[in-house]
Parts: structure tokens; C-alpha cells; sequence
């Protein structure tokens, strides 16, 4: 077996002749240390900008952070990434580059080589990385794939039940019932609609509470309706959310993320609220205010409260996860769902069709219009930090969400920018009618830069200012059902005509009007991703 011998003293007389044409250990040591700048440098080229989906990583318009997608509280956490590779590097630099160099050289050689190879190989997702260091005191929140529940089943009981006004009236139950934890009779206040045991839930969550303030929904979603062939219905509904809480006696206010699931029910055949009653939390039954705390029925029909005949009732109020970390914002993830092939509903067609008969001057090339209005509206309103420029063409709850990321950031001192935003394609996938709104959910797909920057400093801490990011989403859009005319796209009050500038509920400046929540347009009700859409 002569030719193994002549092989190694190849070998070994070639590592010699390199180490000994260098002029000195340190270069050698330095010729390492370039080669592992190459390493990070190859692996942060490989991560590109953009948020974080619950159900593994999408990016979202305006930022990237709908939910439904959007950003994850938690995901998967580095704790220092590459760390242990670099331990790795010096340690062979100091044991075996100088003592043995025919060793040595070619074995960092070959690992960073063999490191950067199975980089490149790593499944999408498979690793990631972002600014906040590592902490005991931090558990990541477990991942969501969303799946909402189509609820429409429920209208041949109550042919006045919409979705929409469904997502709204619980938006605001829940933000209710979160400010009022801190006060036993405002809790009280609420028993028509959250159950006694319920609302023990939520009053014990914090001893010593004192307020709760700045509560913003960032995410709702029907995760599952049950006993539709019964007398009662039942719903799960998904919260993700953060508040602000002061405890009694400290003035330091503490800021928490958390997940909850809540249970509600109601009588099946029950009448669903109208639009403009959906925030009124009165009596159920005639509408009556409810000022007595300690009230068991109303004080003006005698209905008892939390009997759930004639609307939903909170029986559970479940934290799932609370953090006071803030959500993980600098995250890299691949694009996950943009190569799907569209979700078209089965009746797509003939809705669409239905709706054009209804409002013959509704056309589907002015209502893309509208969205290209609202996309560039989003993209320049959520880079510039100024979200109310996107009021006026979204909805009260999906304008809520949005701020919830907004604060996020600043709370982190980071900015996420997108610039060179553009649609690239859109696809009509959906078309539904309820008592009270018209929805049209649109395939969009983009393109643009999606990084982050440090406020402070400007410096970017994940994503790319030079390569573009393709990705798609699911936009519905919802309109008032009695509305009427083709989308429009001039920036001015649809009632009034004058400059379209609104105050944060919504209503115009000039005449009062309120023209968001499709009250006169189409206005973007949600968002989303396209690996978790559902059709």
C-alpha cells in the first residue's frame, strides 16, 4: 500500500511549504480570521427582511404585520447563534494552526467550508436571529398556524348574523373587559355579557391592580364554533394582544404581550346586533344602560344577565401565555406560501357576478384600483411612522391592530421601512354577502425592500436594503351592503368632498361624517398570509 505513504507525505509537505511561505504565524492566524468574516458574511446575505407569520414566517403589507401572519411574539429564539462555531475557530486557531499547521490550516479550512455548505442546505425556517439578548427570564411563545372558522352556517338560524359585526362587537368586549379588570364594579358592569366565573378569571389575574390602560387586539380570530345542531353555539375565539398595567402603590407601569382564549355562547336562533349597536354594551334585550354593579337582571325589562338567549356570553376567559418580553421584531424567515397555487371559493364566480347585478357600476378593474390606492397609502403610512395617513382606507379594527406592531417598534427603538413597494399581480378569490356588509378578498401579489433599522443609529438589524422580496397576501375589502358606485380613488371625504382627513375614530374633519369601515368605500378589513389562508 505504497501510495497511501506517498498521498500523506504529499500532503504533509504541501501544509508545510503554505505555512512556511507565510512570513509569520499571524498571518496565518489573520488569513483564518478573514475566512470566518466570509462565513458571517455569507450567512447574513442568506437572511431576508420582513416579519414573522404565527404559522411560520410570511410578510405582511405595510410593514408585515397583519394578523393572520404578521410577526410572532416568539417563534423559535437564538440565544447567541454562532457563537459556539466561532469558540470552535479559536480554539483550533490557538491549538492546532500554530502548533501543528499541516493539521491545522487545512481543517479550519475544511470546516468552514463544510459549515458554509450546510448552511446553504438548512430547510427554510430552519434557523434565525434577532437583537434581543438572551435571557433566562424569557420563554418563546408558541407558534399559531391560523385557521379561522367560517361561521356563515349559523345564518340560516339568525339571518341577521355578519361576521364582520361579530369581529367588531367582541374587539370590543375584549378591551372592555381588560380595562375593567382592575375594578370590581366596572367588571360588574359587564355581567350581561361576561359570566360570574369569567369575570373572577379576569379580576384575579393581578394582585394589587390598580389600572390597565393602552390595551391594543393585534389579533382575533373564531378558532372553532361547535353545536350548531343545538339550542346553543359555542365559540372559541383567539386573542393575541398587549396592555399596559399600573400596580397600586408603584409608579413603574409594566407592559404585557399575552395570548388568551376565549369561550362564548349563545341561543342559536338569537338576532345578531346591527352595526351601529355593536359597541353599545347595554342590555341585550331593550337596550337599557347597565350603571349598577351589583345588578343581576336588567333594571328596566327584568331579563336576567349571562343567560346568553339573546347575545354571546363569556363562560371562559383563559390565559394561554403572557410575557413581558416585547414581540420579536428582527427576525429572519423564508417566504412560506408566496408559490401556492390561489384559494378560489367554489361560488367565486357567480358572487362576483351577483354583485355587479346589484350595482352595475361596480367593476372589478376599479375596485383593483382602490386596493393599488390603499397598498401604496399603507407602504408610505407604516415606513414613515405616521399610521394615521392610512385611516381612512381601513377599517377601526384592523387600523387597532396595526398600531399595536407601531408601538412595538418604538418601544424597541427600531423602524421597519419598506421601500420600492409594488403589486406585481391580483387575483379575485372570494365574494360574500351578509346582512350588512359586502367582502371581496383579493390575492395580492408584491414585491419590494422589507429591512429594519435601529432608530438611534440607522443601522439594519435584519433584512436586506438591496434585495427585493416577493411575497403574497390575502386582502378582503368590505363595503356597506347598501352602498352603491365604482371604487373610488381620490383622496377626498365621499360625503363632503373636501380633503380626505380624518380624527381617530374615523370621521371627517370637515362634515362628520364617518367614512371608514366601509360606511361609503372599500376599506381593507384584514389581512391574510398567504400559508395560513383558508379560503
Amino acid at each position: 500500500m505504497q501510495w497511501h505513504k506517498r498521498v500523506r507525505d504529499w500532503y504533509e509537505k504541501s501544509c508545510v511549504r503554505v505555512w512556511q511561505a507565510l512570513p509569520s504565524p499571524a498571518i496565518a492566524v489573520a488569513l483564518v480570521a478573514v475566512l470566518v468574516v466570509l462565513l458571517s458574511a455569507v450567512e447574513a446575505a442568506a437572511r431576508p427582511g420582513g416579519g414573522h407569520s404565527y404559522s411560520g414566517g410570511s410578510h405582511s403589507s405595510g410593514g408585515g404585520h397583519s394578523y393572520g401572519g404578521g410577526h410572532s411574539y416568539g417563534g423559535s429564539h437564538s440565544s447567541g447563534g454562532g457563537g459556539d462555531f466561532f469558540g470552535i475557530i479559536i480554539w483550533l486557531v490557538l491549538r492546532l494552526v500554530i502548533g501543528m499547521p499541516y493539521i491545522g490550516i487545512p481543517l479550519v479550512i475544511a470546516i468552514i467550508v463544510g459549515v458554509i455548505w450546510a448552511k446553504s442546505k438548512m430547510p427554510s425556517g430552519g434557523d434565525s436571529w434577532d437583537s434581543m439578548s438572551s435571557s433566562d427570564d424569557y420563554t418563546p411563545m408558541a407558534p399559531v398556524a391560523p385557521t379561522p372558522v367560517d361561521m356563515s352556517a349559523l345564518r340560516q338560524y339568525d339571518p341577521n348574523f355578519s361576521q364582520v359585526v361579530l369581529q367588531d362587537f367582541l374587539y370590543g368586549l375584549y378591551v372592555r373587559a381588560q380595562q375593567a379588570r382592575a375594578d370590581r364594579n366596572e367588571l360588574g358592569k359587564l355581567a350581561a355579557y361576561i359570566s360570574q366565573p369569567a369575570r373572577i378569571q379576569l379580576g384575579a389575574r393581578r394582585q394589587g391592580l390598580q389600572s390597565v390602560a393602552n390595551v391594543v387586539v393585534g389579533s382575533q380570530m373564531v378558532s372553532s364554533m361547535s353545536n350548531l345542531d343545538q339550542e346553543t353555539v359555542t365559540i372559541n375565539v383567539m386573542f393575541e394582544a398587549n396592555y399596559t398595567e399600573t400596580l397600586a402603590g408603584q409608579a413603574a407601569t409594566h407592559d404585557y404581550f399575552v395570548r388568551e382564549t376565549w369561550t362564548l355562547s349563545r341561543k342559536r336562533d338569537a338576532t345578531s346586533r346591527k352595526p351601529d349597536q355593536v359597541y353599545a354594551l347595554n342590555c341585550p334585550k331593550c337596550g337599557g344602560p347597565i350603571e349598577n354593579p351589583q345588578a343581576t337582571s336588567c333594571e328596566y325589562c327584568g331579563t336576567p344577565f349571562g343567560t346568553n338567549e339573546f347575545d354571546w356570553v363569556v363562560a371562559n376567559a383563559q390565559v394561554v401565555e403572557e410575557q413581558t418580553v416585547p414581540p420579536r421584531l428582527t427576525g429572519t424567515v423564508e417566504e412560506q406560501g408566496t408559490d401556492l397555487p390561489t384559494i378560489f371559493h367554489p361560488a367565486v364566480n357567480e358572487n362576483l357576478a351577483a354583485l355587479q347585478e346589484k350595482d352595475p357600476e361596480f367593476s372589478t378593474e376599479s375596485l383593483m384600483q382602490r386596493v393599488q390606492l390603499i397598498f401604496d397609502e399603507l407602504q408610505t403610512a407604516w415606513s414613515s411612522l405616521e399610521w394615521m395617513k392610512a385611516r381612512p382606507f381601513v377599517t377601526d379594527r384592523f387600523f387597532n391592530s396595526q398600531t399595536y406592531w407601531i408601538r412595538a417598534y418604538q418601544r424597541q427603538g427600531l423602524r421597519n421601512i419598506t421601500e420600492q413597494a409594488k403589486i406585481t399581480d391580483r387575483q379575485v378569490a372570494k365574494v360574500t354577502t351578509d346582512p350588512f356588509y359586502d367582502a371581496v378578498t383579493i390575492r395580492v401579489f408584491a414585491t419590494g425592500l422589507d429591512y429594519t433599522i435601529e432608530q438611534a443609529t440607522g443601522k439594519v438589524v435584519s433584512g436586506s436594503k438591496s434585495k427585493m422580496r416577493p411575497y403574497s397576501e390575502y386582502w378582503t375589502l368590505i363595503r356597506v351592503v347598501d352602498a352603491k358606485g365604482g371604487a373610488r380613488t381620490e383622496k377626498t371625504c365621499p360625503n363632503c368632498g373636501a380633503a380626505l382627513s380624518v380624527n381617530l375614530e374615523g370621521f371627517c374633519e370637515f362634515c362628520g361624517s364617518k367614512v371608514t369601515g366601509g360606511a361609503f368605500d372599500w376599506a381593507l378589513s384584514t389581512i391574510e398570509q398567504d400559508d395560513s389562508y383558508r379560503g
